[in-house]
């Protein structure tokens, strides 16, 4: 397996395969089907997810740098954080790199210890779904990385639909 390697060799008959791609490219479509085949599919969203619902140190440094509005009621604020990250302004990008900083530590190291528990439960074939394998540094890792693409206008239209936001809004987080 790539370069995930554990100091007790546990994943030397595992692969490991990385599923990526632009926003709303299909990555969840391909991750559902190979789902529906029996594969384990591990989504670096839902583990983002997990951590900042239960890390009281991620909690404490999104807010030390982004306000107390990154929270509400205990609850992640999205739509808060999201106008901080997402523009076409120096700020933006700064703050998105600030939050990549806060948030992909830990979900790396979740993801590495969830691929390790599936390797334990016997699973040698594990796919991971994450938009961000090539920006965080981790395709080296990966045995194969799935890259999923489809055109722009298909994205945008399903950013859209799925989301309720605009086209701007598509265009910033593109």
């Amino acid at each position: 397996m790539g370069n995930f390697n554990s100091e007790d060799n546990l994943l030397d008959d595992v692969v490991v395969i990385a599923i990526t791609g632009a926003i709303n490219s299909g990555k969840s479509e391909v991750s559902k089907i190979l789902y529906s085949l029996g594969y384990r599919i591990i989504n670096t969203d839902l583990l983002s997810k997990q951590i900042l619902s239960a890390s009281s140190e991620v909690k404490n440094l999104i807010k030390a740098n982004f306000g107390d509005e990154s929270f509400v009621n205990n609850a992640y604020n999205t739509k808060f954080i999201s106008e901080q990250v997402f523009g076409n302004t120096e700020l933006s990008r700064n703050n998105l790199q600030k939050l990549n900083a806060i948030l992909h530590p830990p979900v790396i190291d979740l993801m590495i210890r969830t691929i390790e528990e599936y390797a334990l439960s016997g699973d040698k074939l594990i796919f991971v779904e994450s938009a961000l394998i090539f920006e965080a540094g981790l395709d080296e890792g990966f045995d194969y990385i799935i890259m999923v693409e489809s055109k722009e206008e298909i994205r945008k239209e399903r950013f859209i639909k799925n989301t309720h936001l605009s086209e701007i809004d598509f265009k910033y987080r593109k």
